[in-house]
C-alpha cells in the first residue's frame, strides 16, 4: 500500500529550441499540481526556454513550483540530472525522483504519485515506469508491434534484464542517486539510454517495473525528440555519445563482457551474459555497479555539472 510519507521530486522537462509551447506547459503543470499525494515538490527543468515563457511561468507559479532554467544546449539526460542535483543541494534528498517528458499530461490521473509510491514503498524497485497512450515501445519487449497499441492492464510488468521500452514518465529511487551520483546515464546525446536501465537497477540488487492499468496522455514531439542533437551523430544512432566518446570502447571491453553488461540488445549490438544474473534478475558481479558508474556516466573531466550555467527559482 502507499506510504504517503515518502517525499518525491517531480520534474517536468521542457525545451524551446524548436518552438514555444507555453500554453501546453501550463495545462500540464496545472494538472500536476492537482496530484493527490501530500508530500512532493514539483519542478520544471528547462533547456533554452524563451524569456517570454520564463516570464509567464514564473509569474503564474513562483512559490508553487521550483524552476531550473539552463540556457545552453545539452541533452535532456544532463539537464534532468542537473536539476535534480541542484535542487537536492538546496533542499535535501528525496525518496524518489520522477522524470516527466514535456509531452505528458496526467489529465485526471491525479493518483499517479500514489501509484508510484505503492511500488517504491515495497523496497523492490529503483526504476518505476508509468504507461503512456503513445510511443510506448512495448514491441521491444515482445508485446504487440510498433503499429499496434499494447498496454499492461491486469498485472505490473517487471522488465527483464537486457530489455527496454520508451521512457516518458519514470521514477528513479534515491538508492540510484546515492550510488551513481546522477540518475540518467548521461553519455548519450539522443537515443539508447533506455537500453542500459535494466543493468543500472540490477547492479544495485533492484528491479525495473511498469505500473499496470494507469495510462497517461502523451503527445509525441511536443518540444521535439532530442531536438538539440543529430539523432544519428557522426557514426550511427547507437554510437552517438557526448564529447566524442566511442561506444565501441565499451562493447569491446573485456571487463564489460565479463561483468555481463548488455547494450541496445533490441538491435543485437551487445548481448548480456545471462549467467551473470540471478533468476530474480539481480547482478551476481558486484563490480558491475562500479563499471556502470565509471563508463555510462560522464566524469567531471568530461563535463563538470558545477560549470553548467543555470537560474534556479525556489521557495526558501
Amino acid at each position: 500500500m502507499s506510504n504517503k510519507n515518502l517525499k518525491y521530486l517531480v520534474v517536468y522537462n521542457i525545451c524551446e529550441i524548436g518552438k514555444r509551447n507555453c500554453n501546453w506547459y501550463i495545462q500540464c503543470l496545472d494538472n500536476l499540481l492537482k496530484a493527490n499525494y501530500n508530500n512532493f515538490d514539483l519542478a520544471v527543468s528547462g533547456c533554452i526556454v524563451s524569456e517570454d515563457t520564463k516570464k509567464v511561468l514564473l509569474e503564474k507559479y513562483k512559490g508553487k513550483i521550483i524552476f531550473n532554467f539552463i540556457d545552453c544546449r545539452l541533452p535532456v539526460n544532463i539537464t534532468f540530472n542537473h536539476t535534480v542535483k541542484t535542487i537536492v543541494s538546496k533542499l535535501g534528498r528525496y525518496a524518489g525522483y520522477i522524470y516527466i517528458d514535456s509531452g505528458v499530461d496526467i489529465d485526471t490521473n491525479t493518483h499517479f504519485i500514489e501509484e508510484i509510491d505503492r511500488r517504491y514503498s515495497t523496497g523492490k524497485y529503483e526504476i518505476i515506469f508509468c504507461q503512456t497512450d503513445t510511443d510506448t515501445g512495448y514491441h521491444l519487449l515482445g508485446m504487440g508491434d510498433r503499429g499496434t497499441p499494447y498496454y499492461f492492464y491486469d498485472h505490473d510488468y517487471i522488465v527483464p534484464i537486457g530489455k527496454a521500452c520508451n521512457l516518458h514518465v519514470a521514477c528513479f529511487g534515491d538508492k540510484m542517486f546515492e550510488y551513481y551520483g546522477k540518475l540518467m546515464p548521461d553519455i548519450f546525446l539522443a537515443y539508447c539510454s533506455e537500453s542500459v536501465l535494466s543493468f543500472l537497477s540490477a547492479a544495485l540488487q533492484s528491479k525495473w517495473v511498469i505500473i499496470k492499468d494507469m495510462i497517461l496522455s502523451h503527445i509525441q514531439g511536443v518540444d521535439g525528440a532530442s531536438i538539440g542533437y543529430d539523432h544519428e551523430g557522426p557514426v550511427c544512432f547507437w554510437n552517438n555519445l557526448y564529447g566524442g566518446l566511442n561506444m565501441l570502447d565499451i562493447i569491446k571491453d573485456s571487463r564489460a563482457i565479463a561483468l555481463g553488461l548488455g547494450y541496445e540488445e533490441c538491435n543485437r549490438i551487445m548481448m548480456h551474459d545471462a549467467n551473470k544474473f540471478t533468476p530474480e534478475g539481480y547482478a551476481k558481479e558486484s563490480e558491475l555497479k562500479n563499471y556502470i558508474k565509471e563508463k555510462l556516466f560522464l566524469t567531471d573531466e568530461m563535463l563538470n555539472y558545477n560549470h553548467i550555467p543555470y537560474e534556479l527559482y525556489y521557495k526558501k
